[in-house]
């Protein structure tokens, strides 16, 4: 029997250099604008940074058995996230529509919870293989 796969929702702002949308981008390239990551303060690059860092960790330790989903709070399934878990600070990991670990402080807590849930996980399937 395969497992469950975990689910970490990330909700914390994205810049939007990284997640225009290619008709927008068309139309304000065409317009002359640009809207890069340079228009932006240097605090929110670094911290975007930050959580990009951490997603690619937090990655690495699910592999396979991880889905992520990361939402800017801006956007309607970000808005609808903050509001079902209470979310008054970013970035906010959800684990498995349940456990909620807020800001970058709480990453060690994460990562520490992830790996027991990986583990937990591989001993159900060593239990269930056949003999």
């Amino acid at each position: 029997m395969a497992r469950k796969p975990i689910l970490l929702e990330v909700i914390a702002p994205i810049l939007e250099r990284v997640g225009l949308c290619f008709t927008c981008q068309v139309v304000l390239t065409g317009a002359g604008v640009d809207r890069g990551q340079d228009v932006y303060p240097e605090e929110w690059r670094d911290e975007f940074e930050t959580t990009l860092g951490i997603i690619r960790r937090l990655s690495q330790i699910g592999g396979n058995d991880l889905i992520i989903r990361w939402s800017d709070p801006r956007s309607l399934r970000g808005l609808y996230l903050s509001l079902r878990y209470h979310i008054r600070r970013y970035p906010t990991f959800v684990l498995n529509k349940g456990e909620r670990f807020v800001g970058h402080e709480a990453v060690s807590a994460l990562v520490s919870r992830l790996r027991s849930l990986i583990s937990e996980g591989d001993d159900v399937s060593e239990d269930s293989a056949p003999a």
